[in-house]
């Protein structure tokens, strides 16, 4: 593979029995639950369209309750984190009463919010509720940010959601950040910002063609950018004063293990379920809902669709098509991550590529 040294490419190898263990075994450690698709924001980069569907109303916690008793029949609770999402969940009233019910059946729970409605007193009461970790998306210094979620006074409250949350030794803060072009030349001063702040996890990834992004293309970052934030990355990582990764967004050959912890893999489908504001059961919320393998809704039990379905998730040869057809990382790619393609199956972006590694 260009750009790939002998040791890593045998480290590489080494590594594939492991992956291909993971999707024999496939052990639920990760549920979502999209519980609203209500969002107050308007961001420009995002991926489903949440304030679009306002014909959805948001799941009874009760109708996920009966997932999550049916996941406890055979897996360890304790094993098996939910992580509720949207949309914004913070918009539900009874996200209380939610979170006590999950944390009742034994499950570690937390949320991916916007963090503009988060105040000191839904914190509390989420925290005694059993809340776990929050991870909270910053998208750069107060007017870049405010700019791609098109709402002037989010920074600030973001801003002191995530300082609330860090103050708490009890729970995990996890930053997320979409880098893209108009934030792209302020990484440095957002990362002064973290560290002020106390953050201590940041994951950063990159906007992708789909969704709202589809028709904001100017976003992307082009192959020297996305060169510069890898090793970015890698000088962050190296400080060790935040634990700094880059998302899920494909397989990143030379930069493999010096932007992650571990070796890509996308964990759609194989570690990671979803249930979704309609009922389908998935494997990453973010991922085309044509790739749904059942739902609560139609009689379908999720443990029962988690080990008998999901060969679209697992078995990745249908994505040997297009650049990928004789791409020579695509047994260590395995196709790239599920989010990243169409309802037709098309590869909408692929990094290894926009690296010029291939």
């Amino acid at each position: 593979m260009k750009g790939v040294s002998l040791k890593k490419h045998l480290a590489l190898m080494h590594n594939l029995p492991q992956q291909r263990t993971k999707v024999k075994e496939h052990k639920l450690t990760r549920l979502y639950w999209e519980c609203t698709s209500r969002c107050n924001l308007n961001c420009l980069h995002c991926g489903t369209y949440c304030r679009m569907l306002p014909d959805l109303s948001d799941m009874p916690i009760d109708d996920f309750v009966q997932v999550l008793e049916n996941v406890a029949k055979t897996e360890n609770p304790l094993s098996v984190t939910v992580i509720l999402t949207g949309g914004e969940p913070l918009l539900r009233k009874d996200l209380v009463e939610c979170g006590r019910q999950i944390y009742s059946h034994g499950f570690p729970w937390g949320i991916n919010t916007n963090g503009k409605l988060l105040s000191r007193e839904l914190l509390t009461n989420l925290m005694a509720a059993g809340l776990h970790h929050v991870m909270i998306r910053l998208d750069g210094p107060e007017y870049e940010h405010n700019w791609l979620c098109g709402d002037k006074e989010c920074f600030a409250h973001t801003q002191e959601a995530i300082r609330m949350v860090c103050e708490e030794k009890g729970l995990v803060c996890k930053v997320s950040t979409c880098v893209h072009q108009r934030n792209f030349d302020y990484l440095n001063e957002l990362y002064a910002l973290l560290r002020q702040l106390g953050v201590k996890h940041w994951r950063l990834y990159t906007a992708y063609p789909k969704g709202k992004a589809a028709n904001n293309k100017d976003l992307m970052l082009d192959s020297y950018q996305l060169r510069e934030l890898m090793e970015f990355i890698k000088k962050v990582r190296k400080e060790g004063v935040i634990d700094t990764y880059y998302g899920c967004e494909g397989f990143l050959g030379q930069y493999e293990r010096q932007v992650r912890d571990d070796f890509y893999m996308c964990h759609a489908g194989v570690s990671t379920g979803s249930v979704l504001i309609n009922g389908d059961i998935t494997g990453c919320p973010n991922v085309s809902h044509k790739y749904s393998q059942g739902n609560i809704y139609e009689g379908d039990e999720f443990m029962e669709i988690w080990n008998t379905c999901f060969d679209v998730f697992r078995k990745r040869k249908w994505m040997q098509t297009g650049i990928c057809t004789h791409c020579k990382a695509f047994k260590y790619c395995q196709g790239n991550g599920m989010h990243l393609r169409s309802d037709d199956g098309d590869l909408l972006m692929c990094n290894y590529d926009r690296l010029n590694l291939r």
